[in-house]
């Protein structure tokens, strides 16, 4: 018997949580392992040309998704900068509303970007309803004095993003700690339903390429769908519902350490 190599496996695990449906000749519909906040499964659309170039589209369904979600056009005063920054942010060009990347160089690049372009625009819909820049503030800080605390500072890296396999960083990770042995620890900073789905997707997309232990912090775990938090906590190994965890966080930042 053929022994499967570690990285093997985890690139199957991750594939096992990621749906392909052939419904057309050379059109594809994949379904990713994150959701929209109200908890339907996100999916793009693949299309191969005929010149054999690859196109991966939204199919115009996040602004549609959007307009429900707060009865808001985000494609009108007030939203469409955000929408179009969104979409430059990820590398994709915007045709009326619809998401495209073409002529894909890598298909499951393009099948990130893209959906995790249309879960932060059917969130311009919510941003009235987000927490203020003040809290999001004290999260961080409070996150930041935890961190500061217990690892020292040769040991962590604030915002970190993997240049080798990460250039564009579309997946950056809160604090990257460094043990004196054994595994790295990669870790989110989780607020809003937008920062779980980009935790999920910065944690799946390493994983194709490191070993790490994955971690998550919530800001308040009870405030976010509960599909988005089971989604993230499949993934990691281990989670805090809120800093109020703090005692056991920092036995376990520590633990790292030493």
């Amino acid at each position: 018997m053929i022994a499967i190599e570690p990285a093997q496996k985890v690139r199957d695990a991750i594939a096992e949580n990621i749906g392909v449906k052939e419904v057309g000749e050379g059109v594809y519909i994949v379904d990713v392992p994150w959701s929209f906040p109200d908890g339907d499964q996100c999916r793009v659309f693949v299309s191969k040309s005929d010149d054999g170039n690859w196109t991966v589209t939204d199919g115009g369904s996040s602004v549609m998704r959007a307009s429900y979600a707060g009865e808001v056009d985000v494609l009108g005063r007030g939203y469409v900068e955000r929408f179009r920054q969104i979409a430059m942010v990820y590398g994709l060009r915007e045709d009326e509303g619809e998401l495209l990347a073409e002529k894909c160089p890598n298909i499951g690049d393009a099948v990130f970007a893209v959906s995790q372009a249309s879960i932060d625009v059917v969130h311009l819909a919510r941003l009235p309803k987000e927490r203020s820049p003040q809290q999001k503030s004290r999260f961080a800080e409070k996150l930041s004095n935890l961190i500061g605390s217990h690892v020292s500072a040769d040991h962590f890296q604030h915002n970190w993003t993997d240049d080798a396999h990460d250039a564009d960083h579309f997946y950056p990770v809160t604090y990257r700690i460094e043990p004196s042995r054994g595994k790295e620890v990669l870790l989110w900073g989780v607020r809003t339903s937008m920062s779980c789905n980009r935790a999920l997707a910065s944690c799946l997309f390493h994983k194709l390429h490191r070993s790490f232990r994955g971690t998550a912090i919530y800001a308040n775990k009870s405030d976010l769908p509960q599909t988005d938090v089971e989604r993230l906590d499949q993934q990691v190994e281990r989670s805090f519902s809120s800093l109020r965890d703090a005692a056991s966080l920092g036995d376990y930042l520590s633990a790292q350490i030493d």
